[in-house]
C-alpha cells in the first residue's frame, strides 16, 4: 500500500498583542508582543555548482566524463537520504521540461551514502563517473533533486540545476 503525506496548505502566524506591567520599582515594563509560528517545519533541497568535466580515457579505456553538484538543504527540517535521488536529464535547452529531456543516470542518494540525513544548512558534494557517450551533442545537463518528490518540502520547483555540456 503507497504512503502518502498529508501537508497542511494553510499555514498560519499567531501575533499575540504587547502589554505593559508595573515593575517593582514602580515604572511600567513594557513586553512586546510575542509570536507563534505555525508552519509546518520543511527540508528545501537545491541542486548547486554543477559542472562536468571534459573526457578523460579510464584504465579499460573507456571515455569517461565526471559529474560533480552541491545538494544543499535550505530549509527548516532535515531530509532523509534514504529517500534521495538525483537524476541526470540532457537536453537541447537550459528549460526544465521533463516532457522533452532524455533521461541519461540516476544517483541512488541514499544506498551511497554513510549519512542518515541532510540538516538545515548543510550541503555535501557529490561526483560521478558517466560514459562520454551518454551526453551525445547535447548542449545541457539539467539536474534534479528528488525528482519523484517523496520528500515534501517548502518549494518544490526550485530542485533542478542545469550545466552546459
Amino acid at each position: 500500500m503507497k504512503k502518502t503525506s498529508i501537508i497542511p496548505l494553510l499555514s498560519v502566524i499567531f501575533i499575540l498583542s504587547a502589554s505593559k506591567s508595573i515593575g517593582q520599582n514602580g515604572k511600567d515594563i513594557y513586553h512586546p508582543p510575542a509570536t507563534v509560528d505555525s508552519r509546518p517545519k520543511l527540508p528545501d533541497l537545491v541542486i548547486t555548482d554543477v559542472k562536468v568535466s571534459g573526457a578523460s580515457i579510464s584504465s579499460s579505456g573507456v571515455s569517461k566524463r565526471t559529474v560533480t553538484y552541491t545538494i544543499k538543504n535550505i530549509g527548516t527540517a532535515p531530509a532523509p537520504w534514504s529517500k534521495l535521488q538525483v537524476q541526470g536529464y540532457i537536453h537541447n535547452d537550459d528549460v526544465y521540461d521533463f516532457r522533452t529531456m532524455k533521461k541519461v543516470f540516476l544517483d541512488l542518494l541514499g544506498t551511497a551514502n554513510s549519512l542518515s540525513k541532510i540538516n538545515p544548512g548543510e550541503t555535501t558534494t557529490k561526483s560521478i563517473s558517466c560514459d562520454s557517450k551518454i551526453f551525445g551533442n547535447y548542449p545541457f545537463l539539467i539536474l534534479k533533486i528528488d525528482p519523484l518528490n517523496k520528500v515534501a518540502e517548502h518549494n518544490e520547483d526550485n530542485n533542478h540545476n542545469v550545466a552546459g555540456l
